[in-house]
């Protein structure tokens, strides 16, 4: 025997949804997926009133659930576990969620290298957002365009990072040279846990 949905069953809640696939499909056309606190906003301003309790749902996700199975639009969770909307007409591809918490990461809050590659100032620089890396980038050009590290190499100097293994050794150098006592000993403790990194002991 089918059953009726909620929504299908309350033209109130049902007009809710449709207000809600549209605010939606807005956010697409911003290249938005909005996250389920930024839809309830957005409903609110839109619907007086609004509050998912008196259409019988305890929790906004629960009245997100039951409206995403009506097809007006579709929900999912990004890397960061936060509940999005997305156009019912859009398919999200694995790759569009890792580049979403890429560029946005924690808390959903734009990157701060991404936010200097939009409002630096300067013309004479070239910004990239790095899809493998995950990471905006700025080149400097010449007034030709040319990348001043080929037409100016004296300004540059290259910088050598230093390797894992030349910090493990000074991390065990430091330990080596502390007292008997204290957090260096912890320090030490968890080193010797580590026999590839470790090549001598000593014990507090």
């Amino acid at each position: 025997m089918s059953q009726t949905s909620p929504a299908s069953a309350n033209p109130e809640l049902e007009a809710t949804y449709d207000l809600l696939a549209e605010i939606v499909l807005e956010a697409d056309a911003r290249g938005v997926n909005p996250t389920a606190a930024q839809a309830k906003t957005r409903l609110r301003d839109r619907f007086q009133g609004f509050d998912e309790k008196s259409y019988g749902f305890s929790k906004f996700l629960d009245y997100l659930t039951e409206g995403a199975t009506t097809g007006k639009f579709q929900l999912f969770r990004d890397e960061q576990g936060h509940p999005r909307l997305l156009a019912k007409t859009k398919t999200l591809t694995a790759d569009d969620v890792s580049e979403l918490h890429a560029i946005f990461g924690p808390q959903n809050r734009l990157r701060s290298d991404l936010w200097a590659a939009f409002v630096t100032w300067g013309d004479r620089d070239h910004r990239f957002w790095d899809r493998t890396d995950g990471r905006a980038i700025f080149v400097p050009l010449n007034e030709e365009g040319a990348p001043l590290w080929f037409t100016e190499p004296l300004r540059f100097a290259e910088i050598s990072p230093v390797t894992m293994k030349q910090q493990m050794d000074w991390m065990r150098a430091f330990a080596a040279e502390q007292s008997e006592e204290g957090p260096s000993c912890s320090f030490w403790g968890l080193l010797v846990t580590m026999p590839a990194l470790v090549h001598s002991r000593r014990h507090c």
